[in-house]
């Protein structure tokens, strides 16, 4: 077997080198004996979402189990231009009030403590699943839910 490198730096250039490959060099028997397995110890975890509607409603508390709230019902946009000394459009918005029962958001995954205790990266790497899971459920409800299950 031999290797053929072509050597120059124009379109024009012909020159080659052939150089013999040393079988052993190549041996899938001497690569496994010279190269140690890379073991990674960190878990591949699949690609997220990036959530971020959460944070941009404030954050409140409560001890009922049924919110009350005023909600935008309408809003008319009649924004223009006009002329100067002429009347300015009047744009409309309503407003409703509005009910909605309390709801809790949960999982869970099954995992033994001592795996947990002995695997502290696996311990984290479900911690952070588990949030993410809330989260994710949590930003739904907030852009598409009525407080029913979603279906992710």
């Amino acid at each position: 077997m031999e290797i053929v490198q072509a050597l120059g730096s124009g379109i024009e250039s012909s020159k080659r080198v052939i150089a013999p490959i040393n079988a052993a060099l190549i041996s899938s028997d001497v690569t496994r004996t010279i190269v140690a397995p890379d073991r990674q110890s960190d878990i591949l975890i699949k690609p997220k979402q990036r959530l971020f509607i959460r944070d941009l409603i404030a954050r409140g508390k409560t001890q009922i189990n049924t919110i009350y709230y005023v909600k935008q019902k309408s809003f008319t946009n009649n924004a223009n231009t006009v002329a100067e000394n002429t009347a300015k459009p009047y744009s409309t918005i309503e407003f409703e009030e509005t009910t909605v029962p309390v709801r809790t958001i949960a999982h869970l995954f099954k995992a033994s403590k001592q795996i947990l205790d002995d695997f502290s990266q696996l311990a984290s790497l479900i911690d952070m699943e588990l949030r993410y899971g809330l989260k994710y459920v949590e930003e739904q409800q907030i852009l598409f839910g009525d407080g029913t299950p979603v279906q992710t």
